[in-house]
């Protein structure tokens, strides 16, 4: 565990590599599988580990800016 604002630990990470996807999780987008939809919205992150991280609507065109998705 590492006590510190998710903000600040985005900030020292390479933002070529990290994205944030919800207010309590960032992802390597290196490790991003695929982006499921439901309900004909894109909300699910699936890492290549299997993981499934759900993606906040105030995230979602961050994350599609980085990954070239209009």
């Amino acid at each position: 565990m590492h006590r510190e604002a998710l903000q600040a630990l985005c900030e020292k990470l390479d933002q070529s590599k990290f994205v944030r996807v919800h207010r309590s999780a960032l992802i390597n987008i290196n490790h991003l599988k695929e982006i499921n939809s439901e309900l004909g919205r894109y909300s699910v992150a699936q890492l290549t580990n299997g993981e499934e991280l759900k993606i906040g609507s105030a995230y979602k065109d961050e994350l599609f800016t980085r990954l070239g998705i209009q």
